[in-house]
């Protein structure tokens, strides 16, 4: 097993290294024996049979060391996370290469004017069972997953890509029918494949339905190539690898994601042998490379940003704005000048307070913007070019009394 892998963060694209250290342990690599070619043999002697081919077993431990595991509950309708995805699984994934490719979904196809999807389930594809029995995926189980994340109250990213779902149709069962109107169409297929944390998760209907509510929390019952065995919030989740996965059989027996918050201490962790992944900043590369690490760059991105909801058409059920008594102070009302005035002013002081706070931790960033949004939003105005109450108070500059 190769010790010491590693990731960096270089500015805002984040570009994932990978070190070696120790060396490759050939007594925990799985290899598999190539058939050899047919050979060549001389006339009248039997030809000998190829070689046996040797199936690689997973075996030993993968360690991740990370900053924050997730939250750790394997609801379909609770924020996603990455770690939830080694073992649960969207219908659709999408390659390295951007193409969208059947999983759980093995094809789907599209009605002419766009407002029905027929998805064509893979047969034959049975939930973990380390906390029982639950059967195949069948289209009831995406049904009832795509109907967890679109409830009300859901915490999901997805939530509104499946709300507008009018109907599910199950002709047999292996074959789910959405109907919705043609605007949200490609919401939805955006939400249906599995690219780190989008995408939703499938899991068993049935497990759900009869299980105790701190179960259903901690427990995974998905289809991924990892089956999870135990989450300890804060601390570390455990998988075991799914032989014979329709995917791939993963090449190690077990799993491990350890939350460990410093960057020191991952590093120190993957260079004592204790972790063999992480990701931390590029400040310490440097150290990375005096311990003998070995660097291994791959790719990826990441991006930070203050979304400001509600800023919908006025024939929107949500539309919801300044002019009501809980309106929301960035949206105006078309129909009234002054308070599409006001708005405007709100997402202008909103955009300088974000930028002031960028250096601030998240949460005292999204207090500050809060905050200066309550109170722009209900300053007064009394004479010209100045503010009552605002953080950016104005006025004209009054000409001293010349001697």
């Amino acid at each position: 097993m190769s010790k010491g892998l590693l990731g960096l963060a270089a500015g805002a694209v984040l570009t994932l290294l990978f070190a070696v250290a120790c060396g490759a342990d050939a007594t925990n690599t799985p290899v598999p024996t190539r058939v050899p070619a047919t050979p060549t043999t001389a006339a009248g002697l039997p030809t000998p049979l190829p070689t046996a081919i040797t199936v690689a077993r997973p075996s030993g431990t993968l360690t991740i060391a990370m900053e924050d595991i997730g939250d750790g509950v394997g609801l379909p309708s609770a924020a996603s996370d990455y770690n939830k995805h080694w073992a649960l699984e969207s219908p659709l994934r999408k390659t390295f290469d951007g193409r969208i490719v059947g999983g759980l979904v093995e094809s789907w196809d599209v009605s002419a004017d766009g407002s029905k999807i027929t998805l064509h389930i893979r047969k034959g594809t049975p939930f973990h069972t380390t906390f029982g029995d639950w059967g195949d995926v069948t289209a009831e189980d995406i049904q009832w997953s795509m109907e967890s994340v679109g409830q009300v109250g859901s915490s999901s990213w997805r939530w509104d890509a499946f709300t507008p779902i009018t109907q599910f149709e199950i002709p047999d069962p292996y074959t789910l029918i959405t109907h919705l109107p043609l605007k949200d169409f490609f919401l939805l297929m955006d939400s249906v494949y599995q690219s780190k944390n989008l995408g939703i998760n499938i899991t068993s209907q049935a497990f759900h339905e009869s299980a105790s509510e701190a179960e259903a929390f901690n427990h995974y019952v998905g289809t991924g190539p990892w089956d999870h065995l135990q989450t300890q919030s804060g601390e570390f989740m455990k998988f075991q690898a799914v032989e014979d996965h329709y995917q791939k059989t993963p090449d190690f027996a077990f799993l491990e994601v350890r939350e460990i918050p410093e960057a020191a201490s991952r590093l120190a962790a993957v260079s004592a042998g204790e972790a063999d992944i992480t990701k931390v900043s590029g400040t310490f590369v440097g150290e990375a490379t005096r311990l003998g690490l070995t660097l291994s760059p791959g790719s990826g991105g990441a991006c930070v940003w203050l979304q400001l909801g509600g800023l919908v058409l006025t024939d929107r059920p949500t539309f919801n704005p300044n002019t009501s008594p809980d309106g929301i102070p960035w949206v105006g009302d078309p129909a009234s000048a002054d308070s599409m005035e006001r708005a405007l002013k709100v997402r202008k002081a909103l955009n300088v307070g974000e930028m002031m706070t960028k250096a601030s931790a998240k949460s005292k960033a999204t207090e500050a913007i809060i905050k200066l949004a309550k109170i722009v939003s209900a300053r007064e105005e009394t004479d010209e070019g100045e503010k009552k109450g605002g953080l950016f108070k104005r006025g004209k500059k009054k000409d001293k009394d010349k001697k």
